[in-house]
């Protein structure tokens, strides 16, 4: 991921992201960069990830 996105707000239940136009939220393929999800989760090991949608 070339782009970092900018975390807006975390807390107990929440987790807010700024994520920047060209990075995928979700891998498409396994041949293609990891999406922000696989990003995120690797970050957050455990942790249940599920998208809302963009605000």
């Amino acid at each position: 991921m070339s782009r970092i996105p900018c975390l807006i707000l975390e807390d107990d239940d929440l987790l807010a992201v700024n994520k920047p136009p060209g990075i995928a939220t979700h891998r498409a393929a396994p041949w293609l960069p990891p999406g922000l999800v696989e990003v995120l989760e690797r970050a957050r090991p455990g942790v249940r990830l599920g998208i809302h949608q963009r605000l």
